[in-house]
């Protein structure tokens, strides 16, 4: 499985998915898109409005393909998404945890609109491309 450190190849992927430099000296930098920040030093920091999010030393690709969903959801969906689930729970079991809650809601014929947003989530998060 492909891991992405702190380099030039995770910057490009960070760029291409609409983060912009903020900050730059020798080997520390800082990127921005709205609300979030991720900074590249020793480690890798994500963190949204003040408050940290997630550290980690490297990326798989599926962690950095749900970090990109996580932006691409508006409020209403991250307040369905965050009631089940923490964002690192997420970066650390995966995506399939979003799966799974969506089947055991549509099991116990919970909510439509919640299990349709949850199978959306999916459906975006396929189609990001790292």
């Amino acid at each position: 499985m492909k891991t992405y450190e702190s380099n030039a190849e995770l910057i490009d992927v960070f760029l291409d998915h609409g983060f912009r430099e903020v900050f730059s000296k020798g080997e520390s930098k800082s990127f921005k898109r709205m609300h979030l920040s991720v900074f590249f030093d020793e480690g890798i920091k994500i963190i949204e409005n003040g408050r940290d999010l997630y550290s980690c030393k490297s990326f798989t690709k599926e962690q950095l393909q749900f970090l990109f969903l996580y932006f691409k959801l508006n409020d209403m969906e991250k307040d369905i998404f965050f009631e089940y689930f923490s964002f690192k729970q997420i970066m650390s079991k995966g995506v399939d945890v979003i799966d799974h809650k969506r089947r055991l809601l549509k099991r116990e014929g919970n909510n439509g609109r919640i299990i349709n947003k949850l199978a959306r989530m999916l459906l975006v998060y396929d189609k990001i491309n790292i």
